[in-house]
């Protein structure tokens, strides 16, 4: 590119130098209308006017005066620019074209270095969104991990929960005492001092909690000391000083951190030994971690007892009603005793012989209409009466001349009223134990609902 720069300079010198050339010859002559020589016309070169870009339009004849002159031409312009401007305007042409190529190749690599840069965008963005997939990916697999070791963790506990009720229940369960005869259970309900009973705990287990957070202070007694000894005083005065001003900042520190719940105030103390308290404060979590125990006991017992409840009046219950219904039937009668009972009474007559004499008379009119019924009513009455007799004959034994009617009759009495009795009696202790089942299932709901506000389950 620098050499066709110089050479295009070079042409574009000598022609300049050459127009200046044409141009003073054609003003020093002046203009003639001669016809040139043999009919010929000089012309200038195409390329002079193409090579600065305007149309330069010159007479023939001047041509013809500029050819006819006697001017020379120089020796050094004969031949060397002609051929210097030949060879420039084709090199000039040459990086023109190889100009247009290379301008098309770079909009072609412009055009592929655009759409590279597209899909590299494009490439880009699919890569991060494949990133937060995968980011989403593996927190929900560590969460699905997560949620499968509390699966694992929740079935270990189930299962020691379990062993732990297995072993309760295999324990032996001490024996309840049954209510004495007369009396009732009131049932005092505790719930209502229960829920303000614990709140207050909770309440002062709390501002406990914060006091024994502070940081502690340094002993205050060695100051104290030293300042009052200071004072113009002997030395019983200074420990009765001490003492006193120790004394009243225990009751103020006191006053402080005592907490004022609903429950009945306690006289307080002057003397308080610290380890006396914090032994009685270790009993009391002792006996309060031991009534919880009981208490989840009393709550597995409670549901073991509401089964058993439950299996009594749906499997045991009807059993014992069917029982008390066979022996109702025969106490009252309705098996053989019952038979021969109404058998007897059927046998006797009507009492001071009364009979329908009116019916009588119907029936026995010779154009009664229900005579033929009668008779066959009759027939069946008679068939009747044959077969029980039968039936008395064959069953009962015969009567020995050694026994006697009314003692059998008094035995028979006896054994009834016997029965009697025992059945009122066993009607008796079945309507208490339904009535005891009913009251241990109240207390029973009861202790299940203190414990639960004891668990803090409610």
């Amino acid at each position: 590119m620098l050499k066709e720069r110089d050479d295009l300079n070079m042409a574009r010198t000598a022609s300049s130098r050459y127009m200046e050339l044409i141009h003073s010859t054609i003003q020093e002559r002046p203009r003639t209308h001669a016809t040139p020589r043999n009919g010929q016309f000089a012309t200038l070169p195409s390329w002079v006017g193409s090579l600065f870009g305007v149309d330069i339009a010159i007479d023939n004849v001047y041509l013809y005066s500029l050819s006819d002159s006697n001017l020379k031409q120089p020796s050094g312009l004969a031949s060397s620019p002609r051929s210097a401007l030949q060879k420039a305007t084709s090199r000039l042409k040459a990086g023109r074209t190889s100009e247009v190529a290379i301008r098309s190749q770079l909009k072609e690599q412009s055009n592929l270095l655009n759409q590279a840069n597209r899909e590299v965008k494009a490439l880009r963005a699919e890569l991060d969104q494949k990133r937060r997939v995968a980011l989403l990916l593996e927190t929900l697999a560590r969460k699905e991990d997560i949620r499968f070791q509390r699966f694992s963790e929740i079935r270990v506990l189930i299962d020691e929960l379990r062993k732990s009720a297995a072993n309760v229940y295999a324990q032996e369960l001490p024996s309840v005492p049954n209510e004495p005869e007369g009396v009732t259970a009131t049932g005092v309900d505790g719930s209502s001092y229960l829920q303000d009973t614990l709140t207050t705990l909770h309440a002062h287990r709390i501002h406990t909690l914060r006091l024994s957070r502070q940081p502690p202070a340094p002993d205050p007694v060695p100051s104290l000391r030293i300042a009052v000894a200071k004072q113009p005083e002997d030395g019983p005065s200074v420990q009765r000083m001490v003492d006193q001003l120790v004394d009243r900042a225990r009751r103020k520190a006191q006053a402080q951190s005592s907490h004022h719940s609903i429950l009945s105030p306690r006289t307080p103390e002057h003397d308080v030994d610290i380890d006396e308290l914090s032994s009685a404060v270790r009993n009391q979590h002792k006996e309060l971690h031991e009534l919880s125990d009981l208490s989840i006991l009393l709550i597995h017992l409670s549901q073991n007892y509401i089964r058993s409840i439950r299996a009594f009046t749906t499997e045991t219950l009807p059993v014992i009603s069917n029982t008390l219904d066979e022996s109702r039937r025969l106490a009252e009668g309705e098996t053989y005793i019952g038979v021969l009972k109404n058998t007897v009474t059927f046998s006797e007559p009507p009492p001071n012989g009364q009979h329908n004499t009116a019916a009588l008379a119907e029936v026995c009119h010779p154009n009664s209409t229900t005579l033929y019924n009668t008779i066959d009513r009759v027939k069946r009455s008679v068939t009747q009466c044959q077969q029980r007799a039968d039936f008395i004959a064959n069953t009962l034994k015969a009567p020995e001349d050694d026994i006697e009617l009314p003692a059998l009759v008094a035995k028979h009495e006896e054994s009834t009223s016997k029965a009697d009795e025992y059945a009122s009696t066993l009607l008796e202790r079945k309507a208490k134990k339904v009535e005891q089942a009913e009251r241990l299932v109240r207390d029973v709901q009861r202790y299940i609902k203190d414990g639960r506000l004891l668990a803090g389950i409610e």
